[in-house]
């Protein structure tokens, strides 16, 4: 990777490898997001 975070041109499915790193980071966020959400409002039994 470069200093961006960006996969290197020459490596091996490096299109693949950041499409998997960027799905990665979507969904954290998104799980991150549910869990404020959680966290604000709980839910009861």
């Amino acid at each position: 990777m470069n200093d961006s975070g960006r996969v290197l041109p020459n490596v091996t499915n490096g299109e693949m490898i950041e499409y998997e790193i960027n799905a990665y980071i979507q969904m954290n966020d998104y799980l991150c997001k549910i869990k404020r959400i959680l966290i604000i409002n709980p839910v009861r039994n």
